[in-house]
């Protein structure tokens, strides 16, 4: 009973993740802001406007992260450590506000 909301929440975020993967919004979003040169702060932004927009930190983590990932090497964090820091800044980008329908609330 505990775990099942965590676990529908965690899959409705990778769904709507894979959603935006495959729709031009991913491409329009991930091109437009690495073109903006905003490296490593591009994943945080994202992050940050997902959970501002939805309210869930869990649905913003797994959606940016599926979102953003291909995109590693555009913005420079192709690397083993560019890696780490890409999901420090995920997770930094999904705490900025919090709404009263987000776990962490």
């Amino acid at each position: 009973m505990v775990a099942a909301p965590i676990l529908l929440i965690t899959g409705a975020g990778g769904a709507f993740g894979a959603m935006l993967k495959v729709t031009p919004i991913g491409d329009y979003l991930g091109t437009t802001l690495s073109a903006l040169g905003l490296g490593i702060f591009m994943p945080f932004i994202v992050s940050a406007a997902l959970k501002t927009a939805q309210g869930s930190t869990t649905v913003a983590l797994v959606t940016t992260s599926a979102m953003v990932a291909p995109l590693l090497g555009q913005i420079g964090l192709d690397s083993e450590l560019g890696r780490v820091f890409f999901v420090r800044v995920i997770g930094a980008g999904a705490m900025t506000i919090s709404h009263a329908n987000d776990s962490f609330f």
